[in-house]
C-alpha cells in the first residue's frame, strides 16, 4: 500500500468504512449495496467528525456499486461541517454519476467545492492539490 494511503484510523458504519489516511484525506468507502437514509447519513457524519478530530476535511467518497439515496436523505445536508474544504467522488458507473450530480445539484448552495472523477487516483490527486493550495 502506498504511504499516502496508509490508514491511521478507521471506523465502520452500517453502510461504509470511514478512514483517516496518512496523507490527510478522509476516505468514505461504501459497501457494495446500500441505501442511504437519515440514520446512515448521521452515522457517517459522526464517524467523519470523530476520526478527523479538528483537521480540515478533504473527503474522498468511493460509492458502492449498487448504492441509492432516499429522497429525504437527498434533502439533508451532508458534510455540513465548516471544516469541509473539498469532496471528490469517484464514479465508475453512469448511474452513480446521475445520483452524484443529482445530490450535488440540490446541495450547490451549501457546498460547491466538489468534483466527480472516474478513478480513485484522479480524485486523490485533485484533493491533495486542493489541500496544498489551501495550506
Amino acid at each position: 500500500m502506498p504511504e499516502g494511503r496508509k490508514i491511521i484510523q478507521s471506523y465502520q458504519t452500517s453502510v461504509a468504512r470511514v478512514n483517516l489516511r496518512a496523507d490527510g484525506l478522509t476516505e468514505i468507502r461504501f459497501i457494495e449495496e446500500y441505501e442511504l437514509d437519515l440514520p446512515q447519513i448521521e452515522e457517517i457524519q459522526n464517524a467523519v467528525l470523530k476520526i478527523a478530530e479538528e483537521q480540515p476535511l478533504y473527503i474522498l467518497v468511493v460509492p458502492g456499486r449498487f448504492g441509492d439515496i432516499t429522497e429525504e436523505a437527498r434533502k439533508t445536508p451532508l458534510f455540513r461541517s465548516e471544516r469541509t474544504k473539498a469532496i471528490a467522488v469517484t464514479v465508475k458507473h453512469l448511474h452513480q454519476r446521475i445520483l452524484g450530480n443529482l445530490y450535488f445539484k440540490f446541495r450547490k448552495a451549501e457546498f460547491s467545492n466538489y468534483k466527480m472523477f472516474s478513478t480513485i487516483k484522479k480524485g486523490e490527486a485533485w484533493l491533495l492539490s486542493e489541500m496544498s493550495t489551501k495550506n
